[in-house]
């Protein structure tokens, strides 16, 4: 996701890259729409990619994969 000029700036070197070393490359212009802050448990923060006519591209999750009994704990910090 390119948020300031320099992402953009490498998002369309890596566009360019691609380009000319693969038989093609394209970018598509998205927004993110962040849904309520909450700090609810019981209703998790998501966020929706959609384009220019509103079509959803990706949902987030609404609970994270638990992989480990550690990554339970709300406190801990996932690497």
């Amino acid at each position: 996701m390119a948020t300031s000029p320099r992402d953009e700036a490498l998002a369309n070197h890596i566009n360019q890259l691609w380009t000319d070393q693969l038989d093609s490359s394209s970018m598509k212009a998205y927004q993110i729409m962040h849904g309520l802050l909450s700090e609810d448990p019981n209703k998790p923060n998501t966020f929706t990619v959609v384009d220019e006519s509103n079509n959803e591209f990706f949902r987030s999750r609404q609970t994270e994969i638990v992989y480990k009994e550690y990554m339970k704990i709300p406190e801990s910090i996932v690497p």
